[in-house]
């Protein structure tokens, strides 16, 4: 299932918010599948603790940014 998944979306997945609840199930879910995941937050603390445990415990490549999306210059640099 997982390989049908990644063939079907892609090898990165882009999860926003990632570092704290919601974002971490979803970034935990798309790293169970397989995927890669580029993590986007505000917090960088928390936002590299979550890249290192998502690589660690699901063998993924994982790119991390530290953005602030009320920000539009922020946003603007993460394309």
């Amino acid at each position: 299932m997982a390989e049908n998944f990644k063939n079907r979306y892609g090898p990165w997945a882009l999860v926003v918010g990632s570092a704290e609840g919601t974002g971490v199930c979803y970034a935990e879910r798309l790293a169970e599948q397989g995927l890669n995941v580029f993590l986007v937050d505000l917090r960088s603390d928390l936002l590299e603790q979550q890249a290192w445990d998502l690589q660690h415990n699901y063998g993924i490549k994982t790119l991390t940014h530290c953005c602030d999306l009320r920000d539009t210059v922020q946003v603007s640099n993460l394309i």
